[in-house]
């Protein structure tokens, strides 16, 4: 997998604004002093594969969708909705691509749905 041109600086505008957030007293309810972002090679590989997915279409519709980085195992085990998330999880790791993201956003609604990634290794995610 290769990374485009963009995504560096993009990544650097994530790290200064999470640096910014974790030094306020109430940063909000998506607390970064919770998580540690990905290092830089892998928030722009990150990035990169997001905004390329963006700019797809499935079946003449623009590709939507949001993505929940992190380690499936730190959510909390049956804990679903209003609390907590409901977590669907494939028997076997999909890849992490532009492509795959275009064919899981129909199933995985917008307003309702995460797609998670993890990592799986150096410049690497799974879903």
């Amino acid at each position: 997998m290769f990374s485009h041109a963009y995504p560096t600086r993009l990544a650097e505008f994530a790290r200064a604004r999470w640096t910014e957030l974790r030094s306020l007293t109430d940063p909000g309810p998506c607390d970064p002093r919770r998580s540690e972002l990905p290092d830089p090679q892998q928030l722009e590989l990150l990035l990169s594969v997001a905004y390329q997915a963006s700019l797809l279409q499935e079946e003449e519709r623009p590709v939507r969708f949001r993505l929940y980085v992190g380690d499936p195992s730190r959510l909390p085990p049956g804990v679903g909705p209003p609390e907590g998330l409901h977590c669907l999880r494939f028997e076997e790791p999909r890849r992490f691509d532009e492509h795959e993201i275009r064919r899981l956003a129909p199933a995985a609604k917008f307003t309702r749905s995460l797609i998670g990634i993890r990592s799986s290794g150096e410049k690497r995610f799974e879903i």
